[in-house]
């Protein structure tokens, strides 16, 4: 489950550890104190297997994500070309836009597009700009949009998304010449280049459960590794990823990497209850009380600064041509 291999990892993608003791409490060791900043930028999105709506409208968790993407795009609210300054950008999809944070800032940014949010759930607000509309829709449906758009972004939609290859066939049939599609997904895999995270810790056998418990749904996590060859079998000719690290906890000594990772570790350890709850006790019939401490060993391994362990962020990004 875990991938353990430094040779697997280019080397200046390599995150060295702080070398500064722990002092065994984690949430000591990862205090997010002076680290909050006001710099904000998209919100969650569509969330792991079944998720309350609750955790969709948490406030903290939109602002850990924030502020967790913020730092690993540069600032902007994605890397595709119109979100630079100045881009003059048309019409915009946001795909499982969930509470819609991304697309009213999109929106804010950028005052000549028109932004549409597309979600199953209706929890975005009434009033917004007049550029941003939202509409409650399935997107797994066939799209019945007949003007194409020149951006359409989608992120966190692993294990909502049943077949991949018809939703990214009905983003490319939906694009205008020219136009762009970003998905953004997290590997839910935890990575660690130095073999500090054993394989049959408590996080690796969580997330492989909640794996198998996401394809027992119908909804399986999209495979990360194949995705742009998905993308390229159905058509777009300008693939290009990016991945970001996202540690578990604040145990990088690189600033950059500290931050994200502790804003991480507050976000996991936060939420790591809801994201599991429902499928175990109904994927694998765990009573509530065995999910409970199953919490409390994956939220030791979360806050354990001498495992490096990390998600990947990985941006795609494709030009129609």
């Amino acid at each position: 489950m875990a991938s353990t291999s430094p040779a697997a990892v280019a080397p200046e993608a390599i995150v060295a550890p702080d070398s500064t003791p722990s002092t065994g409490d984690p949430t000591v060791d990862n205090d997010i104190g002076d680290l909050i900043t006001a710099e904000e930028v998209v919100d969650d999105g569509a969330s792991i297997a079944e998720v309350s709506d609750a955790l969709l409208e948490s406030s903290p968790m939109q602002t850990l994500t924030r502020r967790r993407v913020i730092r690993s795009c540069g600032g902007r609210l994605g890397t595709a070309p119109p979100n630079a300054p100045g881009a003059n950008v048309g019409r915009v999809l946001d795909l499982g836009t969930g509470s819609g944070i991304w697309a009213m800032d999109f929106g804010d940014e950028h005052p000549e597009a028109d932004v549409l949010g597309v979600d199953l759930s209706p929890s975005q607000p009434e009033f917004v700009t007049p550029n941003v509309k939202f509409e409650i829709d399935d997107v797994e449906e066939p799209w019945t949009y007949s003007i194409p758009f020149d951006y359409i972004h989608s992120r966190g939609m692993t294990s909502s998304i049943s077949n991949w290859d018809d939703y990214l066939q009905q983003a490319y049939n939906h694009l205008s010449p020219g136009g762009y599609l970003e998905l953004i997904e997290i590997d839910p895999k935890p990575s660690c280049d130095d073999d500090s995270l054993p394989e049959d810790s408590p996080l690796v056998k969580s997330v492989k459960m909640l794996e198998e418990a996401a394809t027992i749904f119908g909804r399986p996590f999209v495979d990360i590794q194949n995705l742009k060859d998905k993308m390229v079998h159905t058509g777009f000719e300008d693939v290009h990823i990016q991945r970001f690290k996202w540690p578990t906890n604040g145990w990088p000594k690189d600033r950059h990497y500290k931050e994200i990772g502790i804003w991480n570790y507050e976000n996991f350890a936060m939420n790591w209850e809801a994201f599991v709850m429902a499928p175990l006790t109904r994927a694998f019939g765990w009573s509530k009380e065995e999910v409970l401490i199953h919490v409390m060993e994956v939220r030791k391994d979360l806050g354990n600064r001498n495992i490096h362990a990390y998600f990947s962020l990985i941006w795609d990004q494709h030009e129609f041509t």
